[in-house]
């Protein structure tokens, strides 16, 4: 369903600038942009892996109800629901609560269904029916590794540092690299056993 963007991620990097360096050892600001770069660049494809969005941000999500006890929200994990409309009523928040990590929505009493057709017809058969939608305002993501504490799970940062590295001393000379552009701190791997790692690690976080 649509999202609308309340407050944007304020940084979307796994890694600082200050641990890569000291994991490469570098000392001086010479390659800070490369760096730089590099970190934008692996920020970009874990997400493309993952299929997933992980700064937090708040925003604004209409979603459909199936008369069934749950809602299923985008992003996740959600930190706070600030409040549920539905035909721009406020939902009473003692009446639900929240899997952060699943982003689900639960409310014992079940949700309404926002569609048109007959409610004995599966949810299967109505998709794409909804005359109405629940709007939900909430905040998902974690804090990334920029911001002060930051909430992301240690094994994604330390994923994020080896690919940084890996991109970093694969410059050049690394066979697995079939083409790479600074510019935009762009490398392809050709079935590259690295990347394939890489995804392997990253597995429970995909969608």
């Amino acid at each position: 369903m649509a999202i609308t963007i309340v407050t944007a991620a304020a940084s979307n990097n796994f890694v600082t600038l200050e641990a890569v360096k000291t994991e490469l050892g570098i000392t001086g600001s010479d390659e800070d942009d490369l760096l730089s770069e590099l970190l934008e660049e692996v920020a970009s494809t874990i997400e493309t892996i993952c299929d997933r969005t992980f700064a937090e941000q708040r925003v604004i999500e209409t979603v459909p109800g199936y008369g069934t006890t749950d809602l299923l929200l985008s992003l996740r994990p959600i930190t706070t629901i600030h409040e549920i409309l539905f035909d721009e009523s406020v939902v009473d928040s003692d009446l639900y609560s929240f899997e952060p990590e699943s982003a689900i929505v639960h409310a014992p009493n079940g949700w309404r269904s926002t569609h048109s057709s007959d409610q004995s017809i599966t949810v299967q058969q109505i998709e794409g029916s909804e005359t109405r939608y629940y709007a939900v305002n909430y905040t998902a993501g974690y804090t990334m590794a920029d911001e002060d504490p930051s909430t992301l799970p240690k094994a994604l940062t330390r994923i994020a540092k080896d690919m940084v590295t890996t991109f970093y001393k694969g410059r050049g000379y690394d066979k697995a690299i079939k083409s790479e552009r600074l510019g935009d701190a762009s490398w392809t791997y050709s079935h590259s056993e690295v990347m394939d790692e890489f995804r392997s690690r990253l597995s429970r976080w995909i969608n």
